[in-house]
């Protein structure tokens, strides 16, 4: 990953990354990118150092599920430099429970050919190319460690198995695997590589499928994401009346609907006329330009892999996608530093805000993990929430109790006046007429899912729609 340090980031899509680097240098780095659905189902993070990072999950099986993600020396590497990788690749299996479900992959830079003759148990005979020593020490190390070499079980195509392919596209060789723990063989059904992922990479993207699901905990109070209604299209003063004149036309005679039905009328109204806000297929920044620059490099991408004299056409076509994406977000940048400028300037700081809103969000929020009283890294979200927990007791040192807060609170209350000449009957269809025009609008909608701008298209029908709800609502209240 070449990224310096350790720790946990969420980036602007939700994703969680956690990584493992070099303090000093952007150099070797290891790292997860772990799903938004997925992120509930992560039990702890271990970054032992910038070759090798452990994730433990959840699963349905009533055991973890422990990913090792590691990045060997090259064929090239001294060898001290290679004993010391697996040196410590092995302390870190062995601090690993006997009873997880143990998935080790990553780059190990070894080609362990198709020869299992007396390694059966750990390797198949689907492998490619000659084991150089970078495969004899991982065959070594997964006899000592009771793993299976994933890429060599399962037959498949050449192009199917090549992880990795040289500068000049010539030579191909497998040096990125999947093992698993033996024990758990028969989870494995497939690995492969994937050589559509456009990832602008020598390496080819591998993947494996597992029998086993991981458990996505779920917190029954979070609420999901609602679709957006495309209100933008609500300023056409045209498609306001039609939604006036359908608004009317559903208005029931004797206001006798349930409110579910009133909040489904009132949102297939939304749907028919203007519909949910579509997802963009590219970043708002990227020019016409760049993305038929990039639709043409994915075209030839696509021919370098069965013709190699494309290949040179196809890092020389990545080099001008590059280019152009760095002078689009130049003039993006640009673009929206005059506009905020503009807005300061006309005193909108409602327009200021929300340009500065859209320029920052793809921030990406960073943790680092914290350490214990002795110094020991916490990486799991419960032993970091009480060390938080610990530390805030120690700086606060509250002591004794709030008997005067206590107190003043009830002074106040027992001076208060009450006012009985408010009005207490039920909200007029004028009312709620003049309630929904107050409503604030760009806010995200509540559990019914309905917008305040609909019903401000016309405030007088509106009110007349919910004005049953509220009244019954108003009544059961008094009631209570």
């Amino acid at each position: 990953m070449r990224w310096r340090g350790n720790g946990d980031l969420t980036s602007a899509n939700g994703n969680k990354i956690i990584y493992s680097g070099k303090d000093d240098k952007s150099e070797s780095g290891v790292g997860f990118i772990i799903s938004n659905n997925m992120q509930k189902s992560l039990h702890s993070y271990n970054p032992v150092n910038d070759r090798i990072i452990t994730a433990r999950f959840y699963s349905h099986i009533k055991k973890f599920v422990t990913i090792i993600q590691c990045y060997a020396p090259t064929e090239e590497a001294e060898e001290s430099a290679k004993n010391m990788f697996y040196e410590q690749l092995t302390t870190t299996i062995n601090g690993i429970a006997n009873r997880d479900l143990l998935i080790l992959l990553g780059d190990f830079n070894a080609k362990i050919g198709c020869e299992n003759e007396g390694l059966s148990h750990i390797m198949g005979k689907h492998g490619m190319g000659t084991r150089n020593d970078n495969g004899e020490r991982l065959v070594e190390f997964c006899q000592a460690t009771q793993l299976v070499i994933g890429g060599s079980l399962f037959p498949h195509k050449r192009i199917h198995k090549y992880t990795w392919t040289s500068p000049d596209g010539k030579t191909q060789n497998q040096i990125d695997h999947i093992c698993i723990r033996k024990s758990w063989r028969s989870s494995l059904l497939d690995v492969r590589t994937k050589r559509s992922a456009d990832i602008d990479s020598d390496h080819e993207l591998v993947m494996t499928t597992l029998k086993i699901k991981l458990k996505c905990v779920r917190n029954n109070n979070t609420q999901r994401t609602q679709r957006r209604f495309d209100l933008k299209l609500l300023k056409n003063e045209e498609k306001r009346l039609e939604i006036a004149n359908n608004l009317r036309a559903h208005t029931p005679p004797n206001n006798i609907t349930s409110w579910e039905e009133t909040c489904n009328k009132l949102k297939n109204i939304a749907i028919t006329h203007v519909g949910y806000t579509k997802k963009s297929e590219r970043k708002e920044w990227i020019s016409d330009d760049n993305w038929s620059l990039i639709q043409e490099r994915n075209r030839i991408k696509q021919q370098a892999l069965g013709d190699v004299s494309k290949k040179d056409r196809y890092k020389t076509v990545a080099k001008m996608v590059k280019r152009s994406a760095r002078n689009d977000k130049r003039i993006y940048a640009e673009a929206m530093a005059k506009e905020a400028e503009a807005a300061a300037g006309s005193n909108n700081m409602k327009e200021l805000y929300k340009i500065i809103k859209r320029y920052t969000n793809n921030s990406q929020i960073r943790s680092q993990p914290i350490r214990d009283m002795n110094g020991k890294l916490l990486t799991n979200a419960e032993e970091q929430t009480k060390r938080w927990k610990q530390h805030f007791e120690k700086i606060s040192n509250i002591d004794g109790d709030d008997s005067e807060s206590v107190h003043l609170v009830q002074q106040v209350n027992e001076n208060q006046n009450v006012d009985n000449s408010i009005n207490t009957d039920a909200p007029t269809i004028a009312e709620i007429a003049s309630a929904i025009i107050k409503l604030k609008i760009n806010k995200a909608p509540g559990e019914d899912g309905i917008p305040p701008e609909l019903l401000q298209v016309d405030p007088t029908t509106s009110a007349r729609i919910i004005h049953s709800h509220i009244n019954e609502a108003w009544i059961n209240a008094e009631k209570r």
